[in-house]
Formats: C-alpha cells, structure tokens, sequence
C-alpha cells in the first residue's frame, strides 16, 4: 500500500499531484502535479499549516480555517475567527474517524468530513471531463442526464454526429428538439442512429412513438437504399455498401419490437416499401410476418407458380389453397 497523493506546505501556497509509480516519466512517481496558492488579498500571509482530503485541500491561517477545492482551486468555505479564545495555533487530523480539530490556545474547533465527492461532478462537468463527472455523479439520475446532454451537444459542435446522437438518444431532451437538430444534417446517419438507440430505451406502453421512429426508420433506410440502387454505380464498394445497408435493414425489421409494431401497421409498411420499389424487402417482411397471402400474391404476378405450390403445400391450409386453385 502507498499513498495515492501528496501535499507539500510551501510559501507561495499547496504543492500537491498523484502518486503513481507506473504513469509518467520512469525518474519520477508524481503526477498531474500543480500548486494552490492561498488565494484572495487576504491570503498574502503563508498558511500555518494544511492538509489535503481527496478533492479540497484545508489550510489554517492565524485567523481563519479555509477550504479549497483542489480540482479548480476555487474557495468552499472561509471561517473567520475572532480571537476571543486566543489564536489558532495548529491543525490536526484524526485518520481513523477523518476529523480535523483546529485549536486555539484555549478551544477546540472541528471540522468533519461527510459526503465530500457530492458536488465534485460539477467541477469535471465544467471542465469537460465527461467520464469522470459520470463516475461521481453517483446515482443522481438529473446528474446523469446533464452530463450526456453536455457531452452529446459538444460531440455534435466538433462534427462527431453518430457519437453525438448516440448519447442524445440516453437523455431526457426533447425528441422533437433533437431530430430537428439532426435532419438539418446532409448524411442522415446520426439521425438514423438516434432513432434505433431511442427505439431501444422506450417502454413498450409508448406505442405511438414506437410507430413514428419505426416508419421513419423504414422511409430512411429506404431512401438511402433506393439512392444506391439508381446511382448506376456497379463498383464492388458501392455493392458492398448496398448489401451492408439492406442487411442492416433486414435485420431491424425482425426485431422483436418492430416486428410488433409493423403487424399492427402493415398495410402502411407494405405500401412505403411498395411506393420505394423494393419488393425483395416487402417479400421478406410478409415472410417475417408469415403473411401467406401476400408472399403467394407476389409470386402469382411473377409467374413463379413453382414457389406458389410449394407455399401452398407447406402452409396446409384448405382455405388458401382452394382460394387460388382457380388460379
């Protein structure tokens, strides 16, 4: 076991950093090292004494006991002292119960440390520390939520707009709000991202919403899949990307959850898909969907009678098969 940091008293204020043997130059075992000077006007004078806590620092000047928060060196508390019992003299910490006493030459003050890392995230939050303000904002979910928003709306000014979306998407913002934010992008990559990682964290109770992002989803997907069929482009990249892009497709229609939302909104699927011209797509979710009658349809208007015969015999069904017998 050693110590994880260290504070040195010197006379222009707190010299203190890590202590880690295995980061940093190999001649040196102290890291992030910075100083902490007392602070305003009335701090010319050297502390007396100090010592450091996990994220502040206690300094005991003859008339005053001062915290200091070692993150962003900004002063928690100031307590002034009178000299009624005599002057401070010194500063003790008690390890075992993590009391400090501040004494007078004739009183004794303590000083107790409780639920010091409560307001810690703040500071990382405002220095864009992103994954160290999560790591202490404990389970203070409105914490949590500014955090990602933070995080997602400085991702989305550097350009990153997938990784942006992705953490929009486990806020509370309004979806409205966001949306807007990514349909004003020409690559509609983020705002598809969005839409499948918001789709995940809805309850399946929000059955409207759940059908607004699964037909959006459908119309981008195939927006951008009938792009690449009419582009004319037969190189290997462009077959590639479109192969990717409709297996990407395929398996978000068997979904569980979309699945579910297109059986009670089929008609409308079945009539986007139609109106993109893409009938291999359309086949395959009435076969997800075991829709036997429209699988048969589309083979009938293809002639394939072969296939229609062999759906007919599989299914066993009396009245499917005398319904397209006269066929």
């Amino acid at each position: 076991m050693f110590p994880l940091q260290f504070g040195w008293l010197t006379e222009p204020g707190i010299y203190w950093g890590r202590i880690d043997p295995w980061e940093g130059d190999s001649d040196t075992v102290t890291v992030d090292c910075q100083l902490i000077a007392p602070g305003n006007d009335m701090d010319k004078d050297t502390p007396k004494t100090a010592f450091i806590t996990q994220f502040h620092a206690l300094m005991l000047f003859k008339d005053r006991v001062k915290g200091v928060c070692l993150l962003n060196e900004q002063s928690v508390f100031d307590d002034s002292y009178d000299g009624t019992y005599g002057g401070l003299v010194g500063l003790a910490h008690d390890q075992v119960k993590n009391i400090y006493w501040a004494f007078t030459e004739y009183a004794v003050y303590k000083y107790q440390v409780v639920n010091e890392t409560r307001h810690v995230w703040r500071v990382y939050l405002e220095q864009g520390q992103f994954n160290l303000a999560m790591r202490h904002c404990g389970d203070q979910q409105a914490a949590m939520d500014l955090i990602l928003t933070k995080q997602a709306e400085q991702l989305f000014s550097e350009g990153k707009w997938v990784e942006s979306a992705m953490h929009y998407a486990k806020t509370k913002c309004s979806f409205e709000e966001v949306t807007l934010k990514f349909m004003d992008l020409e690559e509609k990559n983020a705002l598809k991202n969005y839409l499948k990682k918001k789709l995940e964290t809805l309850k399946s109770s929000e059955k409207t919403q759940i059908t607004l992002i699964v037909i959006w989803l459908v119309e981008i997907y195939q927006n951008k899949l009938g792009h690449l069929r009419e582009s004319g482009d037969n190189t290997v990249e462009c077959q590639a990307e479109f192969r990717n892009l409709e297996e990407e497709f395929l398996a978000l229609l068997r979904q569980q959850r979309v699945e579910e939302c297109i059986r009670n909104n089929k008609e409308v699927v079945y009539s986007l898909l139609g109106s993109h011209g893409d009938q291999r797509s359309l086949v395959y979710l009435a076969q997800v969907l075991r829709d036997t009658d429209r699988v048969v349809q589309y083979n009938l208007r293809n002639k394939q009678y072969q296939a229609v015969l062999s759906i007919l015999t599989t299914e066993a069904n009396p009245e499917l098969f005398y319904s397209y017998c006269p066929v």
